[in-house]
């Protein structure tokens, strides 16, 4: 069980946890005068003003040009045509339309726009140059520590983890102890699901003498989403080019690890795990012979290691209508391949053949490691 963020330790946040998702009471009872001779403001209103008012939601023929209320709120007693006295009959000439009960009790305040922050919950604006603030909200855990490292390396300052977990994430000045009283809570709060900064005591009151060449901060989980977009136009760009593309825009000269590490990372979340997709080749060539019967696999795997996991080889497929189409071609097969870009440098074979029309047939691939006879 996930500890309660509002005992995580002794900075207590303010009773304001469920501010979003609590309704204020605006159904008060109209005390506002029954009559219609007289306005909000004290004035006479003329009756024929209200007869020419009434008139224009009455069509051509009679019938009612106004569009039924809609129940938006699921309360199948908000408007009752029968007890309103409409039953839309035609309107005879000179009269006019009564309003509804409802109509009449509506009050001034319930009609005025709702509070826009029961509304809409407020979203973080903060970037990598401005402070943080109290009530700033972020989507998940992983974007409060990602703002908070910026934050650090922007400012040539370093902070350390003082409590984590799921729920609750607080840190504070490395210098704390010498007398920078920086310090930021956040806390995923219950009414809206996201991670919200409930203290915050900035900006840092430190200096620091001398920079380093290189930032603790500045890991490869920040180069990932730094290069990410980098990687995902073109996933051949060089470590050494983003290496460059870091130092330019942090002025650190990082490691060459972290920017390795980074674009490793990018690439996985771009395109995925390596060893992820290879244990779902299984899976999706099962998918394949259950939706195309008469589809032929063949698997090779090397021997079991400690963890009891088969190392993949190779494997062969051919779909049904290639084989049922591979008897009425000529005796002649060209086989062809090309290499995979990634973590594992295999090939991609593809057997193919030509029909009596001379046209090109495809009949079978494979994945391998090699080009080989076996293969």
């Amino acid at each position: 069980m996930d500890e309660d963020p509002r005992s995580c330790d002794d900075m207590n946040t303010s009773e304001d946890d469920d501010y979003c998702g609590s309704d204020g009471d605006t159904s008060e009872d109209s005390s506002e005068d029954d009559t219609d001779d007289e306005g909000d403001d004290g004035h006479h209103v003329d009756d024929g003003m209200i007869r020419y008012a009434l008139n224009r939601v009455i069509a051509d023929d009679g019938s009612l040009s106004c569009p039924p209320i809609s129940n938006e709120i699921g309360n199948d007693d908000f408007f009752d045509e029968e007890a309103a006295g409409i039953d839309g009959a035609p309107v005879g000439v000179g009269e006019f339309v009564v309003p509804s009960a409802v109509f009449m009790e509506l009050s001034s305040k319930a009609m005025q726009p709702l509070n826009e922050n029961a509304m809409i919950p407020s979203r973080s604006l903060w970037n990598d140059a401005s402070e943080f603030e109290k009530g700033m909200r972020f989507m998940c855990k992983l974007d409060i520590q990602h703002a908070v490292k910026l934050y650090s390396i922007k400012g040539h300052r370093r902070f350390v983890v003082t409590h984590s977990t799921p729920n609750v994430w607080i840190v504070r000045c490395k210098k704390y102890l010498d007398g920078c009283t920086w310090r930021l809570r956040c806390s995923r709060r219950k009414s809206h699901g996201m991670f919200e900064i409930s203290i915050y005591a900035g900006p840092h009151t430190c200096i620091y003498a001398k920079l380093s060449k290189d930032h603790a901060h500045l890991d490869s989980t920040v180069i990932c989403r730094e290069v990410e977009n980098v990687v995902r136009r073109d996933p051949s760009t060089s470590v050494p080019m983003l290496h460059q593309i870091i130092k330019d825009k942090f002025s650190y000269d990082v490691h060459y690890k972290k920017v390795w590490l980074g674009k490793k990372k990018a690439i996985t979340k771009v395109f995925g795990d390596w060893e992820e997709s290879y244990k779902m080749l299984p899976r999706w060539m099962t998918a394949l012979q259950e939706s195309n019967p008469g589809t032929r696999v063949e698997w090779r795997h090397g021997e079991p290691n400690a963890n009891n996991e088969v190392v993949f080889k190779w494997v062969f497929w051919a779909f049904a209508p290639s084989i049922a189409g591979f008897g009425h071609c000529r005796p002649m097969i060209q086989i062809d391949g090309t290499f995979l870009y990634g973590k594992y440098k295999q090939k991609l074979l593809i057997a193919t053949v030509v029909d009596s029309n001379s046209h090109v047939f495809p009949s079978a691939f494979a994945i391998v490691d090699e080009e080989s006879r076996d293969s």
